[in-house]
This record gives C-alpha cells, structure tokens and sequence, in this order.
C-alpha cells in the first residue's frame, strides 16, 4: 500500500505544492498555461518520461511522464521553434529531462527555508524501487494532453526528517 504524503506530518510536503511548481514551471519556461491541473496522477501511454534523484533534508526521487504529442510542443517552446517544425527524438528527450530537473528543484526549493538538496542528473523513466512507497503527485492538462509528475521518498527518510523537524 501506498502512504501519501498528506499521511505525513511533513512541512510543505503535499500534492498541491507539486501542482503548483508544475504550474510555474510551465507557464515561465514554455509559455504554457495548464488548461487543467490535478493533485493526483494520470496515466499516460507511451509516454516520454525522465526520473531523477535527490538527496539532502529529505532523499527520495521524482519521476515526470509526458505524453508524447505535449513533448513536442514542449520541445518547440522550448528551443522557439514554430508549432510546424518537428524536434528531434534526442531534442525531445533532452527538453522533458530538463522539464523533470527544473519542476524538481521548483517544488523541493518550498520545502523548508534552507533546506538544501543535491539532484542527479536525469534518466530516462523507470518506476520507484521497492521501499520508495511515499509518494506524492500532480498532473497538468496542456494542448489536449497530459504530463504526470510524482515524487517519492526513501522509506525510513521520512521518519529522519520528520526527527529534524521536530
């Protein structure tokens, strides 16, 4: 079974402080309005997705899926490109990656003050491991398309930062 973090008594740690970095994010770096935005995860099919890793206040990691018509007109935001050209498989991949770092550190930067965290680079997507059950997630609605952002925590990495919290 799967805790959310609304189980936790965790500073900041909640669904909706992920919708919302989703929702900065996407309108200052893609000049994309969600059309929709949802504290909870939608299943995408096919999609192009990235994870990283993060460790400091709290270890865990966060994974982002993008339907592969939305990475598209990402990927063309992103690099300026007009809506008829079409970005490449790498360029694709490389836009969603950086999608996953920045919506990452947008949501983990409103956490505590002073907090700090160390992310990996990203990777391409894979599910959380075996005792990264915690976990928390959002999705935004954009051009008739989804992109679903979760995060997860390393199990017993709760129980530490909730001891430092206290």
């Amino acid at each position: 079974m799967t805790t959310t973090c609304s189980d936790l008594d965790h500073p900041g740690l909640s669904r909706e402080r992920l919708r919302d970095a989703l929702e900065v994010v996407l309108e200052t770096m893609f000049f994309l309005p969600p059309d929709d935005l949802r504290a909870e995860p939608v299943e995408i099919p096919a999609a192009v997705g990235a994870q990283l890793r993060f460790t400091g206040a709290r270890t865990g990691g966060f994974g982002l899926l993008v339907s592969p018509g939305l990475a598209q007109t990402l990927a063309l935001n992103f690099y300026g490109e007009l809506s008829s050209d079409i970005a490449s498989a790498a360029e694709v991949e490389a836009v969603v990656f950086e999608l996953a770092n920045v919506i990452c550190g947008n949501f983990l930067s409103r956490l505590e003050a002073g907090d700090v965290f160390s992310l990996s680079a990203p990777q391409p997507w894979e599910p959380p491991a075996r005792g990264e059950d915690i976990a928390i997630a959002a999705s935004a609605f954009c051009e008739g398309e989804w992109l679903s952002a979760r995060l997860w925590l390393l199990a017993g990495a709760a129980d530490s930062a909730s001891e430092e919290h206290r």
